[in-house]
């Protein structure tokens, strides 16, 4: 095979979207479910923030933070551990708002980036081998409101008559 198609085969390999190649989206950028804080913290380099003392969450714990810019938005990604193994089951990416024009966006790059959503409505959903991706939107008068991207291993999905 000549050079040039291996290096545009490796190109098209680091800029397809994961639903292109094998179906799957191993975790959340460059971290993995199972990774620990330490693992974690390589993976985001210098964008990476300790949160000191950690949130805690039922039976999660979040030591890691960071900001992930998404259109004009600067949100929050909060890298949530387990209580009992310390390793890494979810990221939550933030903004307080109960914007639809910010859920409206973030469905369209969802989408643009891993086909459509195997579920659609107030809970927009894309399901992976390794990883489920919901888009949710609520409104809380002490908070204004949230949207959320909830990235969490598919190991931890509970079957379709528990959907929230």
């Amino acid at each position: 095979m000549p050079t040039w198609v291996i290096r545009l085969l490796v190109l098209l390999s680091l800029s397809s979207p994961a639903y292109a190649w094998g179906n799957d989206v191993l975790g959340w950028q460059n971290t993995r479910w199972g990774m620990t804080e330490e693992q974690a913290a390589a993976a985001l380099g210098n964008r990476g923030l300790r949160v000191n003392p950690p949130l805690k969450y039922a039976g999660l714990y979040v030591p890691l933070r960071t900001r992930v810019q998404i259109s004009s938005y600067t949100m929050n990604a909060l890298l949530q551990f387990s209580d009992k193994t310390k390793t890494l089951r979810q990221v939550l990416v933030t903004w307080r708002t109960d914007s639809i024009v910010l859920w409206v966006r973030l469905r369209d790059l969802l989408t643009e980036k891993y086909g459509p959503p195997t579920h659609v409505g107030k809970l927009s959903e894309w399901r992976f081998k390794t990883t489920i991706i919901d888009l949710d939107r609520w409104s809380e008068p002490e908070i204004n409101g949230q949207v959320a991207v909830r990235y969490y291993p598919a190991s931890d999905s509970k079957d379709d008559t528990n959907r929230r």
